[in-house]
């Protein structure tokens, strides 16, 4: 159980490295907002891990079970990415950005735990990279794919690396952005937002790779 745990922990920190959805929302959101939003984001960011995981491993155990998942978010996951892009782009900018650390979030309707839990579960790449993992996890000795109490170590292992990395980020943010002007930070917003917009548009063309 420990080394299923491990492996998991380990892997995917270092596969969260990558920017993506989840570690860009976090900065996003530490740079307009504070540290607190960034840790909550963090944790709603990561829970998805969980579902994921677990479903990735039932589909190596039951060959082909979930071969079509991913795809059922592929869609959403696009409009979402493309519309946080566009408003990181052309529309958080001309707010006012707050660099008091204690500052609340004011007229924030949706909690950052809640829009972190959906942009991770809006990420059908993790069910990907799970699924593979946990096939090399298995046949490597780390994990006995049969054994429900690895599975749930392996499962709860995924999601404490992808937490520890968004807490780093946040951190990390939350250090840079005292030194940060209101104009550099208006540009990362920028910058977030095409990236954000490159890789809605990666998703998109990724499902009409797939499906037409």
């Amino acid at each position: 159980m420990i080394l299923a745990f491990l492996f998991a922990l380990f892997t995917s920190f270092w596969g969260s490295i990558p920017p993506g959805p989840s570690n860009l929302a976090v900065l996003h959101v530490v740079l307009n907002e504070n540290k607190r939003s960034g840790f909550w984001m963090s944790f709603g960011a990561c829970l998805p891990e969980l579902p994921y995981t677990f479903a990735a491993l039932l589909a190596v155990q039951y060959v082909g079970a979930f071969q079509n998942f991913g795809r059922l978010f592929e869609i959403a996951t696009a409009i979402i990415l493309l519309v946080m892009g566009v408003y990181s782009t052309f529309f958080q900018h001309k707010k006012k950005i707050d660099f008091d650390q204690n500052s609340e979030v004011e007229n924030f309707k949706i909690h950052p735990f809640w829009k972190g839990a959906i942009i991770g579960s809006l990420n059908p790449m993790i069910f990907a990279f799970w699924l593979v993992t946990s096939e090399v996890a298995s046949k490597t000795g780390w994990l006995d794919i049969n054994s429900l109490p690895q599975k749930l170590s392996f499962a709860i292992g995924a999601v404490f690396g992808a937490l520890l990395l968004l807490i780093l980020v946040t951190i990390f943010t939350h250090k840079i952005k005292q030194r940060l002007t209101l104009s550099v930070t208006s540009f990362l917003n920028k910058t977030i937002g095409i990236t954000f917009i490159l890789l809605g548009i990666l998703q998109a063309f990724k499902y009409y790779i797939h499906n037409f």
